[in-house]
Order: C-alpha cells, then structure tokens, then sequence
C-alpha cells in the first residue's frame, strides 16, 4: 500500500519553514539585544494565541489561566536564554540545540 503523500508534504514543509524561521531568529538576534529578540518574538506570537483561544476545548477557569500565565513567564525566560545564546555562540551549534529542546519540555 502507498503511504498518503499529504502528511509527509507537509511534515517537510513544516521542517523547512521552521529551519528558516529559526535561522533568521539568530541572525537577527546576532544584531539586537536578547531582550529585544524576545520582546519581539512574544509580539508576534501573542496575537495568534489569542487568535486561538475561541477554538480551545478547555474551559478557562481560574487555574487553568494562573497555569497559562506561569507557562507563558517560563516559556519567556527560556526565549530569552535562547536568543542570548543565538548573540553569543555559534549558530551551527546552537541551532541544533534548540531543536532538541522539544525532547524536554513538559
């Protein structure tokens, strides 16, 4: 049987806009401040977040959004140590890294 061809067009095609939106995060974290490349990477994400909310299935009570607030503030610092990690290292190294980031996340 032939596998469908949809699923991998488009595991590849996320793979290469995912490289590419990466790459150009360090090279512009290269010229700014850490702070800065974080402050604009939230800028641009947090409109699509709230974009997305009205198709969440699960209710937004109290807890739900104290646990949102704390993974957003956790997920901030860790932009922030990557994007200072893209101004100061090597982007071949540090690239790599943070694709294996999504094997320890929780």
């Amino acid at each position: 049987m032939i596998a469908p061809v949809l699923p991998v067009v488009l595991a590849f095609g996320s793979m290469i806009a995912t490289g590419v939106a990466w790459f150009l995060a360090g090279r512009i974290a290269k010229q700014v401040s850490p702070l800065m490349s974080t402050f604009l990477f939230q800028l641009i994400g947090i409109p699509f977040f709230f974009l997305l909310i009205p198709f969440n299935s699960v209710s937004l009570s109290a807890v739900n959004v104290l646990g949102l607030v704390a993974v957003g503030c956790y997920e901030t610092f860790v932009m922030l140590v990557l994007f200072r990690a893209m101004k100061e290292g090597n982007l071949s190294v540090v690239l790599p890294i943070i694709d294996l980031y999504a094997l320890v996340t929780f």
